[in-house]
């Protein structure tokens, strides 16, 4: 049977669809990240604390295939200190050193080393000092 074209079972098609769609996700994302931080430029502003918040260390886990068998891999989380800031590009959080997390209060001022997403148009602290 020289020449004669088997058609692939459904479930093949869709897995290959799926894969392709996967694939094209992911070159998308990373696309748009790159898109979304080449050049953008960093600005240091000043701003007002709007607001604080303490999380506490903990454990998640992630479960990864080892030898064919899925095992559970714990990841121990530090404990995180965060600062919600009003600057004049927009409102955005960030996290500090616990000294400065408890040296400032809601309505201090500071100042924020901050970026501006290209396409988003969102604001990332990349710094917070007083």
């Amino acid at each position: 049977m020289t020449g004669v074209a088997v058609p692939l079972p459904s479930s093949v098609r869709w897995m290959r669809a799926l894969v392709a769609l996967i694939v094209v996700a992911a070159a998308g994302y990373a696309a748009f990240m790159i898109l979304e931080r080449a050049g953008a430029a960093t600005a240091t502003v000043r701003g007002a604390v709007l607001g604080k918040q303490y999380v506490a260390a903990h454990r998640t886990y992630s479960t990864e295939i080892i030898n064919g068998r899925s095992v559970p891999v714990p990841k121990d989380v530090p404990d995180a200190y965060v600062v919600d800031v009003a600057t004049p590009l927009g409102r955005a959080a960030g996290a500090v050193t616990e000294e400065l997390y408890h040296r400032v209060a809601v309505g201090d001022s500071v100042t924020a080393r901050v970026r501006r997403g290209r396409l988003s148009g969102a604001v990332a602290v990349l710094d917070i000092s007083r």
